[in-house]
């Protein structure tokens, strides 16, 4: 990495530019990050290759032969091959991002509607995740990148049943408002309320 590429009057100029033009920054910014947000790309939707396209050359045909030359052991840290296993490395048929940070979005907004501010700690290294895809995005897509995110997904499914489930509060205020309901309609029935009621 050159570093005096971005030293000096690099950042300057890259920010006048943008302030002389916004529209092709938005522009550029979408086409770089399209993958993460966008559900009408197709290349995005069926891709397949995840770790592999990083060409880890311990997984390729005679890899190991050249990690051995380099001095480099790459063993199995997970303790046994079903563990590794459950994991692929190869092809990995998960969920698109876009879906996943929509449905992140949504998860969001609801905890937001229903007031459950305190279930956003639990998205917190999420959107942590998602704000760093959108804004540094290295690549238009790959799931590596977010990989967190396809892992997390059970968690996220279980934060929205739980905001979409009625409050136990809810449920006694309703409890308490029936018996209300009750205690007045007995009360009329008996011509209101009197010393011995």
């Amino acid at each position: 990495f050159d570093q005096e590429a971005v030293d000096g009057e690099f950042l300057k100029a890259w920010i006048t530019i943008g302030f002389k033009n916004p529209i092709r920054y938005l522009e550029a910014a979408s086409l770089l990050t399209a993958g993460y947000w966008a559900v009408n790309v197709p290349q995005a939707m069926s891709y397949s290759r995840n770790i592999e396209q990083g060409h880890p050359r311990n997984i390729e045909p005679g890899g190991e032969e050249a990690l051995d030359a380099l001095g480099i052991e790459a063993d199995n840290l997970l303790g046994s091959k079903l563990a590794h296993d459950l994991f692929p490395i190869k092809t990995i048929y998960g969920l698109p991002l876009s879906l996943i940070n929509w449905l992140v979005f949504f998860l969001v907004t609801c905890l937001f509607i229903e007031g459950r501010f305190t279930y956003f700690f639990g998205l917190m290294p999420t959107l942590g995740l998602i704000a760093t895809l959108f804004l540094a995005s290295p690549i238009w897509y790959w799931p590596r990148y977010g990989a967190a995110e396809q892992i997390l997904l059970p968690v996220y499914l279980v934060l929205l049943a739980f905001c979409l489930a009625p409050r136990d509060g809810d449920n006694a205020k309703k409890a308490v408002s029936s018996q209300m309901r009750e205690t007045s309609e007995l009360i009329a029935e008996k011509g209101g309320l009197d010393d011995k009621f």
